[in-house]
């Protein structure tokens, strides 16, 4: 009975632990959401990691961040979104840091990924000229 007794009045008194979630650092007892550009990958991060060049993380509470698309790229660590190759350049692959042009006689398709040639009586994209 002694031993209940002891355990009823213990129990009460050793901390429960709390996790924080993947998305979220841990700073004390409190969880705190990753801001838009930023991941927490596991359970109770300490802090909230930078998403490295060529991805993105647009939302809050991210666990991971996604690699840019092909047509798109993010030189810059840290960021909330992709930017779209400028005009007449593309980036065939996912995670990129920049585009490539285009090579006279040919203009990007629409998803930006890659160069196709110009139609016949054409010099450059279809749309514009």
């Amino acid at each position: 009975m002694l031993v209940l007794f002891l355990l009823a009045f213990l129990l009460p008194s050793i901390p429960i632990g709390l996790a924080c979630n993947p998305g979220q650092s841990k700073s004390g007892s409190h969880c705190t959401d990753c801001t838009p550009g930023t991941y927490a990958p596991t359970l109770d991060s300490p802090a909230c990691i930078p998403c490295p060049r060529g991805s993105s993380a647009p939302q809050t509470a991210a666990a991971s961040c996604t690699l840019c698309a092909p047509g798109s790229i993010q030189p810059s660590e840290g960021a909330s979104d992709c930017a779209s190759c400028p005009r007449n350049q593309v980036q065939p692959f996912r995670g990129r840091l920049d585009c490539i042009p285009c090579a006279p006689g040919s203009f990007p398709d629409a998803e930006k990924a890659l160069c196709v040639p110009c139609p016949v009586g054409k010099i450059g994209d279809p749309v514009t000229n």
